[in-house]
């Protein structure tokens, strides 16, 4: 196993494995005192002969490289460092790009997008919720408890972030693009509003805190215009995003880019992540590592 880059989830997923008798190699990855033995010299190091490569969850750039702060060196995914890896071996990342598929389908490379698993995108949804509470409470001066907030989308994080705000005494608006959609939102006891320009410029109006979760521009300047002066406008889409960030800045918004926000709990993403990736070793191998033990504590990061 060649554990490539990432943040502290890629620590659980190293204990995964470890756990379940891999040898593993990695690059790149956080510093830690009980895995630093495991470290290679370069990427190529750490991939030689691997049957599985892990890749972080943020994807990789538009230059194939992956996010790894820690690494003393960018990591491209090249060519290059596919072949050092078994033929055939299982690639997971949260996306691959065309020109990785290029370079690894002559090597027999078979790549799992985990943006793709619904489980690990519900688990992952739970931490990024959290994580945008938290960092409301850090970039706000005000309670979340008895603010008026909306919640563009009503997706795996959407659904939850809404939730987790009602839970803290928010009264809460979801806009949403879908009938179907709006109707569960609306069950679900929330006030409902479309997508359109219009009904974004007449809600935003009309609230404290603005989370968007659509990977699209809804947020543009005519919307954002609209808002309350130094109100917080949160994007939790990743890039490009999902608002005109430059334009919210301008008018003197309170814009918080959450992105990556399940790697603030890092022990539950990085243990989904492990999970995920042993359900689709043993649906190919037929008999994969187990999911480690679950903590005796649950906790967030750092502990």
């Amino acid at each position: 196993m060649a554990i490539l880059g990432g943040d502290a989830r890629e620590l659980e997923v190293i204990r995964g494995y470890l756990e379940a008798g891999c040898a593993v190699r990695t690059y790149g990855v956080i510093p830690s005192d009980a895995y630093g033995h495991l470290a290679a010299e370069s990427p190529e190091a750490a991939v030689a002969g691997a049957q599985v490569i892990v890749t972080p969850m943020p994807g990789p750039g538009p230059d194939d490289t992956l996010y790894a702060p820690h690494a003393p060196a960018p990591i491209r995914v090249r060519r290059d460092l596919l072949a050092a890896a078994e033929r055939g071996a299982h690639y997971f990342g949260c996306w691959a790009t065309a020109t990785m598929h290029a370079a690894g389908a002559p090597l027999g490379i078979r790549f799992h997008h985990l943006v793709d698993d619904d489980e690990l995108m519900v688990l992952h949804a739970i931490s990024t919720a959290e994580g945008a509470i938290a960092l409301t409470i850090q970039h706000t001066p005000h309670t979340i408890h008895n603010a008026d907030a909306l919640v563009i989308g009503y997706g795996r994080i959407g659904s939850l972030l809404a939730r987790d705000l009602r839970g803290l005494g928010a009264r809460v608006t979801v806009a949403v693009r879908r009938p179907a959609v709006a109707v569960r939102a609306f069950a679900d006891g929330y006030a409902t509003c479309a997508c359109t320009p219009a009904a974004l410029r007449a809600a935003i109006a009309d609230v404290d805190l603005t989370y968007t979760t659509a990977p699209e521009w809804l947020l543009d300047r005519a919307v954002l215009g609209q808002a309350r002066p130094g109100a917080l406008v949160m994007d939790l889409a990743s890039p490009p995003g999902g608002m005109d960030h430059d334009a919210a800045r301008a008018l003197g918004l309170n814009v918080v880019w959450a992105r990556a926000q399940a790697g603030s709990a890092p022990r539950h993403a990085g243990q989904a992540q492990f999970r995920v990736m042993a359900r689709i070793l043993d649906a190919e191998w037929g008999g994969a590592p187990s999911p480690p033990a679950p903590s005796p504590r649950r906790g967030r990061g750092g502990e």
